[in-house]
This record gives C-alpha cells, sequence and structure tokens, in this order.
C-alpha cells in the first residue's frame, strides 16, 4: 500500500500539520485547498510522505484515518495464535514488513512463527533519535537508544510470577474474605497486625528521592515502583544525560510524563511492544488479559497508554471478577541501573481525572478496578525481588492520583495488600518502603493517612 486516501477532514488536517512552519494564513489556505480539492478529485498521499509527521495521537484527524486504513487494509492472523499481526501486503518481494503502530518511523518487531526478530527504528524525544533491538526473546530485549549523545543501551526484563488468581487467592487466605466483597477486604487489609516492614516518606523531585535512598541503602538493594518519573531512572550512570534519553523532558518535578502514544513514546512503551510486536492494541503487564477481555466483547479498547470504556458498573464489576480470577499474568517490565538500582514500570487504570473522564462514555472504573490493578503489578515485582537472597529497600509513589485521576490512596492500600499477601519469608527481606511525595501539602496529607493505615507495624529486618 503506497498512497492514503484522505477523507475531507483528513486532507485538511493533513495539510496543515505539513505545512506547520507557514505563518498562519497561507497554512490555512493551503489546508482549505486540500479538503476542496478531496471532495472533487480526492486526495492521496503516500505512505512515505505522511510517516514524518506521525506521532501517535489520537486527536489529529489524518493520524486517525491513516492508521485506521492500515488496520482494515493490513491485519492478517497467525497460524500458532490468535493475535492480529500487521504486515505490508504489498510488499514487493513477498515478505511480511512491520506497520508502524507508534509513530512516524517505527518498525514494530515481527513475529514468525514465535520469534521476534531485531530491527530499528526512530522515536520521537526533543530532538528524535534512533533505536535499535537485539537479544530479544520472551523474557527480555536489549535496547540501544541514539540520540545527541553516545548511545545508551538498556536490557529490559519481563517479570511474571504467580497468575492473577493464585495472587487474590494468597490475599483472600491471608485476609480470611473474599475480593467480591471490597469494603470488607478494606476493612482487613487496614486491620491487619501482620508485622511490616518500616515506612518513610521521602518529599522532594525523584532525582533527590532516589540519589538520598541510594546513599542510605547500605547492603540492601535499592527497587523503585513508579508509574512515570522515568527520565531520572533511565539515567544509568552519572555520566549519562538525559536528555538523551526518550522523554528528554526536565522542567517536570517528577522528571518525566506518563508515557503514551500522545507523549510521543517513550522507553517502556516501545519495549512492551518489541518484545510483544504482534499485538496491535493492548500491551504492557495486562496485555494478555485486555486483550482476552475485548476479543470476548467488554467493551474496553486502548486509548494511548490509556482506555477507552463503555460500561456500566455492573460490567466493570464483571470485569474486576475476570481479572481476579484470571490464570494471567502481570508482565512487570525491569531494568537495573549502573549502580544496582532496580527499576519496575508500573501503571494504573486511567478513572475520572479532569482531563480523562471523557474516555469513560458510561461509568468509570470502580475503586475495587484501580485497587486490583495496582495490588497485581506491586505483588508481581515485590515477590520477585523478595525471591533473592539479600534485603531490599523499596521506593515507590501515589500511583495512579495524578495522571490517572484514581481514588485518593488507593495505590497506598493496594501496596499494603501486596505486603501482606507475601510469604513471611519474603517480607521479612524488606528492610523499608519508601513512599514519595512532591510538595510539602502531599508530604503531610500522605503521613496523616499512613499513620491511621499502618499503625500496628512492626519494623522487621532489622
Amino acid at each position: 500500500m503506497d498512497n492514503i486516501s484522505f477523507s475531507v477532514k483528513g486532507a485538511f488536517s493533513y495539510a496543515w500539520h505539513e505545512n506547520d512552519r507557514a505563518v498562519c494564513l497561507p497554512r490555512f489556505l493551503q489546508a482549505l485547498c486540500a479538503a476542496v480539492r478531496s471532495c472533487f478529485c480526492g486526495y492521496r498521499v503516500s505512505v512515505e510522505k505522511i510517516k514524518p509527521l506521525l506521532n501517535g495521537s489520537s486527536k489529529r484527524w489524518f493520524e486517525q484515518e491513516y492508521y485506521k486504513k492500515i488496520s482494515e487494509r493490513n491485519v492478517a492472523f497467525s497460524e500458532d495464535e490468535q493475535y492480529p499481526v500487521i504486515v505490508d501486503q504489498d510488499s514487493d518481494n513477498g515478505s511480511n514488513t512491520g506497520i508502524p503502530l507508534i509513530n512516524a518511523n517505527s518498525s514494530i518487531a515481527i513475529k514468525q512463527g514465535c520469534k521476534t526478530f531485531p530491527h530499528s527504528g526512530i522515536y520521537h524525544g526533543r530532538e528524535g533519535g534512533r533505536y535499535n533491538t537485539e537479544d530479544i526473546n520472551e523474557n527480555s530485549v536489549k535496547v540501544t537508544f541514539t540520540k545527541s549523545g553516545s548511545p545508551v543501551c538498556i536490557k529490559y526484563d519481563y517479570i511474571k510470577t504467580d497468575s492473577n488468581a493464585d495472587a487474590f487467592s494468597k490475599l483472600e487466605e491471608k485476609l480470611n474474605c473474599t475480593f467480591n466483597e471490597f469494603d470488607e477486604m478494606k476493612s482487613n487489609i487496614i486491620a491487619s497486625t501482620t508485622n511490616l516492614p518500616d515506612f518513610r516518606i521521602v518529599n522532594g523531585d525523584v532525582k533527590n528521592q532516589i540519589e538520598y535512598l541510594e546513599r542510605h541503602s547500605g547492603d540492601s538493594r535499592l527497587v523503585i515502583l513508579n508509574a512515570s518519573q522515568l527520565n531520572y531512572q533511565e539515567q544509568l550512570d552519572e555520566n549519562h544525560d538525559i536528555k538523551d534519553n526518550i522523554a528528554g523532558v526536565y522542567n517536570d518535578r517528577t522528571f518525566g510524563p506518563g508515557v503514551v502514544k500522545t507523549q510521543k513514546g517513550g522507553p517502556e512503551f516501545l519495549a512492551h511492544l518489541l518484545i510483544d510486536g504482534n499485538r496491535i492494541e493492548f500491551y504492557g503487564a495486562f496485555c494478555d488479559f485486555f486483550t482476552a477481555a475485548k476479543r470476548s466483547g467488554t467493551p474496553i479498547s486502548a486509548q494511548g497508554g490509556y482506555y477507552k470504556s463503555d460500561m456500566t458498573s455492573e460490567q466493570w464489576n464483571t470485569l474486576k471478577k475476570e481479572l481476579c480470577s484470571s490464570e494471567t499474568h502481570v508482565q512487570g517490565l525491569r531494568w537495573r541501573k549502573c549502580n544496582g538500582t532496580i527499576v519496575y514500570q508500573t501503571g494504573a487504570i486511567n478513572s475520572g481525572g479532569d482531563e480523562y473522564w471523557y474516555l469513560h462514555n458510561k461509568e468509570k472504573p470502580t475503586e475495587a478496578f484501580e485497587f486490583a490493578v495496582i495490588f497485581l503489578q506491586f505483588r508481581n515485582a515485590l515477590l520477585e525481588e523478595t525471591n533473592k537472597d539479600g534485603f531490599v529497600d523499596i521506593h515507590t509513589t501515589r500511583i495512579g492520583e495524578g495522571v490517572f485521576g484514581n481514588h485518593q490512596f488507593v495505590s497506598m492500600l493496594a501496596l499494603r495488600a501486596a505486603l501482606l499477601s507475601l510469604p513471611e519469608a519474603n517480607r521479612s527481606r524488606i528492610r523499608t518502603v519508601n513512599i514519595g511525595t512532591y510538595t510539602k501539602e502531599e508530604q503531610q496529607n500522605t503521613e496523616a493517612y499512613l499513620g491511621e493505615l499502618f499503625k500496628d507495624m512492626v519494623p522487621v529486618g532489622r
């Protein structure tokens, strides 16, 4: 497929963005001419000309039409599994070439049978850069990013421990109640007198928080569980300038936005697609579960790094039950810095935040569903890291409350539940749990809540 035919809206949008350096009036007139032309004789543009303008935005009309037509004309199904595979049916030599879904020049990994082949492409950050993949297998992928500075090579590991069903079974056994009665479970989580690690508050931007903990961890391994705050965490060593990272954001106290298509991608998003390149919509920690849910008819879909739904409260409750009884696994994404600090990329489900409430046409996800999504990711990482010898210090934040608009402190409740669900031997290897806050007000609110939530804890592993 060499050309894309645009509608009136698509033609106007393409011409507008193609001429983004022109002043406003000439730019508008060129876009208007393109729209008029599409009415009378059609408006076709080559794929090669379109690609440099793509950034994965779901709001630009020409991109919506481009991705829709790519999907309609180039979707096939592999023989060994039922995931859609994007292939270029117009390839001159008859081979299957990956169609980019991230941005203009990213080639998604191609699976033939169960094998994923190395490839390269261009990612977008402040100035753009190139990535190359190697050593791809079911458990990891190595990605080299090159922008303005020296190449940065990061190996991403994919971590799976217990299935969703097993994780919730252990929590229910510990609390002597079922997740179907979420209010009762919340009460039991708070009331449990099981010995837990020492909890602390660390305040400031992420760079200062992590540097402080790295200085004071002693012989413990530092494990970071965060939803965004990527730029500093990607910094593998002191010679690695964060402007060469995929996001390249300096002026955010969290050092990096949440990583979604509309924010031009990021390493964990890219890496998830590289390892599971034939999954065209859902990706990341719950790829298997949401892919199966969508296939079964659940009205939920991916919207960049967020979720779009058309569900009632009853349907959300049904999906919650399916998530907690599913034999699928969380696929945790982990990488290691040169100083030994371990980073996990976690996430939440967008709920009712000011910016993203419109993505849910009916009801937004329930607090119980938010809890389940975060609990499973926390537990997966904690179980993996405490299955090893030695002690661990944990750093995290109030995941999901900012960008995702989740219920206040639901992540802290999920964290306590994850700790309670661990075997005692694993839990005793965690020396401290450090909760990151960015402002004095957030610090005070978090301290007040944790004082109630963890009032009966006794430090262990000291």
